[in-house]
């Protein structure tokens, strides 16, 4: 089950105290998304406030939603903007390209409409009587119950809601809640209360802590390892490589690779991660990379377990997605999807990159794992896929790898603007696509560092 979500509705006007210092506070609570909507603003003056509060999200990993204007949205690369219903109608395909939007609603009538016009999601109120609606009963939780049958979208609630019935808010099946009073004035029991109540993290009955525990002591005994902090860390080396890489950073000392590998191999076999890995480039060095991985359930629960400080290697949730995209500049997440049975999650995600300096930034720690530049007229693409091992490995730990990583084999596709003329290392070419593979075992062993370059 999905983790019940909280999302931070600002309103300037009823804020007690300095805004900004209110949004560095609701970003430190542990928030799923904050939700700048101050419907006073004109656009101008919204995007001015904006370039404020979204850097503070960011920093905090926080997700931070845009309301109302799609342009300023876009022009930030937020990644999602929220829209009243009247303001949805009237969007076209080109004014919500990259953005997930959500729509407000008030009947089941108005989130099938949203739905079927491509909303990711619907904030349906108001569910309880709320000082910002006087005089105005709430529609209940047999309405939000009802919206939630209605449409296949995560449902969030708006209006009244408090730590006295946010829990029957989660009973009726929605995927959160957005409050405003909460967070904006006094005792703020948005950022206490709420985040401290047992509903909002529910730990699987027989989850293997003991296991969790274990893990991080693996981490502990490497020296100067840093434990897997997302998308980042993962792909230090390369994109599209089951969680193996990350153990080994570039200039590691080869005294390492025993203890790295152990640990390495005792992630493995926990998460049983498995990726796919596609790129598109424009002629000016922006593009999109589509990521489609699959993880166990047992990784799924561990990273669950440890919400906001994920173990794993690779983003789960949305909201880990716009936390890494959010502390890179130039970056989007275009779309995001998920699909959960009882033995794993299917995540799929298409990023989209301004520049493969973004992309850096993003994957690399801004080290250059990516690189285009013209030569002699011909257009080359070079990807570091592995810095190689200093004198290489011994015989034992050889043997051990290949038994270990001998059926992971790491994927990599890229489109270009043009048909491609040749790939080195050679690999297939169809048009202006070109792709190439490894396996695991041949890039942990090798010595030499290993690039891929594409020529059109």
């Amino acid at each position: 089950m999905k983790p019940f979500e909280i999302i931070a509705v600002t309103n300037r006007l009823a804020c007690a105290g300095d805004f900004l210092q209110r949004i560095e506070a609701i970003a430190a609570s542990g928030v799923s998304a904050l939700m700048l909507r101050e419907k006073d603003l004109s656009e101008e003056d919204y995007e001015a406030l904006a370039l404020q509060v979204f850097p503070l999200c960011g920093r905090r990993g926080v997700r931070f939603i845009a309301h109302q204007f799609s342009a300023v949205a876009r022009r930030l690369g937020c990644g999602a903007i929220h829209l009243p219903l009247p303001v949805f109608t009237k969007q076209t395909p080109e004014d919500l390209a990259g953005l997930s939007v959500g729509v407000s609603v008030h009947s089941v009538e108005e989130a099938r409409y949203a739905a079927s016009r491509g909303a990711a999601c619907v904030v349906a109120g108001h569910v309880f009587q709320t000082a910002s609606k006087e005089g105005l009963e709430g529609r209940g939780l047999g309405f939000l119950a009802e919206i939630c049958r209605a449409v296949s979208l995560p449902v969030y609630a708006i209006g009244g809601i408090s730590e006295d019935n946010i829990d029957a808010v989660r009973k009726t099946g929605a995927a959160g809640a957005c409050l405003m009073s909460a967070f904006m004035r006094p005792p703020y029991s948005g950022c206490t209360n709420f985040f401290r109540a047992p509903f909002l993290l529910r730990k699987k009955p027989g989850f293997p802590l003991q296991s969790f525990g274990c893990a991080k002591r693996i981490y502990a005994a490497i020296p100067g390892a840093a434990r897997p902090r997302g998308f980042r860390l993962f792909c230090t080396e390369k994109i599209g490589a089951p969680p193996i890489p990350h153990f080994f950073p570039l200039g590691y000392d080869i005294s390492m690779i025993r203890k790295l590998l152990i640990a390495a191999v005792s992630f493995i076999l926990f998460s049983c991660l498995s990726v796919e890995s596609k790129m598109t480039l424009a002629a000016d060095g922006s593009g999109t990379l589509e990521l489609v991985y699959t993880v166990s359930a047992l990784a799924r629960d561990w990273d669950a377990a440890d919400s906001g400080n994920s173990p794993l290697p690779l983003p789960v949730g949305e909201a880990d997605f716009y936390r890494s995209v959010a502390a890179a500049p130039g970056l989007t997440l275009n779309s995001y999807s998920r699909t959960e049975t009882s033995e794993s999650t299917v995540i799929k995600a298409v990023l989209g990159f301004a520049s493969l300096e973004a992309l850096n930034g993003f994957v690399a720690g801004g080290q250059s794992a990516f690189s285009l530049r013209q030569e002699g007229g011909v257009n080359v693409f070079e990807q570091i896929i592995t810095p190689g091992t200093t004198g290489g490995i011994d015989e034992k730990t050889k043997e051990f790898v290949d038994a270990f990583f001998k059926p992971y084999t790491l994927s990599f596709s890229l489109t270009t603007p043009r048909p491609v003329r040749r790939t080195v290392p050679p690999g297939t070419v169809s048009g202006a696509q070109a792709s190439v593979s490894f396996s695991l075992p041949e890039l942990i062993e090798s010595a030499d560092s290993l690039v891929w370059r594409v020529e059109w």
